[in-house]
């Protein structure tokens, strides 16, 4: 599966494990180099940006706040991803291209 989204910050091709975060209660499960996906972002975020490989958010745009910290810490950003939120779970191995905007999955992992 291919997702596409509008790029908020450039970085290296990455493949890691996705973490949704839908509460703030979430960002307390969030690994060292994970990428984590979300609707939206909030203030509540900022603590990740320290420990997560890239962001993924389905809604917003690139002066977001996730899209500004992300620019600031050289992590890859997406927004814009339409039913992300949905289709990508916690611990699914995920490659995020920011050169191509785009998350791409594959059934076999």
């Amino acid at each position: 599966m291919r997702l596409k989204g509008t790029v908020a910050s450039l970085g290296p091709k990455i493949k890691g494990k996705a973490r949704m975060i839908n509460s703030p209660q979430d960002i307390f499960e969030v690994q060292e180099g994970e990428i984590i996906i979300t609707r939206g972002a909030d203030m509540d975020l900022t603590v990740l940006f320290t420990k997560i490989a890239g962001i993924v958010t389905e809604e917003g745009g690139i002066m977001q706040h996730a899209a500004i910290l992300a620019r600031e810490f050289n992590i890859p950003c997406l927004v814009t991803v339409p039913k992300v939120a949905d289709l990508i779970k916690t611990g699914q191995i995920i490659t995020l291209d920011t050169q191509r905007g785009e998350i791409k999955t594959s059934p076999y992992e």
